[in-house]
């Protein structure tokens, strides 16, 4: 698979695992650093996910506010939710992209540095 041990407790040679690397360049990385970038991706997606949970439960509470309820203050207020699902929605996409687009260029700057080590 191309994973070798370095006889260094802190690094680790990828091979075939690293994306965008040749088979037979070993070049060394630390798997913290490696595994970092993991846990930093699927905490963006996490966190994207909640965004879309949020925004879908504000939005159908507000259509069951103004499909079940007739008094015109409760009316009101499901007609409030709405936008408000779709803007927490339209924040979250733009969030991630933005989070998105940062950590992609910490990997570039993390691969730069390697290839010059």
């Amino acid at each position: 698979m191309g994973l070798f041990w370095n006889f260094d407790y802190n690094t680790y040679h990828f091979g075939a695992m690293m994306p965008n690397t040749k088979k037979t360049s070993h070049k060394p990385v630390l798997i913290r650093d490696y595994l970092a970038d993991y846990r930093t991706d699927l905490a963006n997606k996490r966190t994207f996910l909640s965004y879309i949970r949020t925004a879908l439960a504000l939005f159908a509470a507000g259509l069951a506010l103004m499909k079940f309820f007739g008094h015109y203050l409760i009316v009101g207020l499901g007609i409030l939710l709405l936008p408000t699902g779709v803007l927490i929605f339209v924040h979250g996409v733009i969030t991630y992209n933005r989070m998105k687009k940062v950590t992609r260029a910490e990997e570039e700057k993390l691969r730069k540095l390697e290839a010059q080590n």
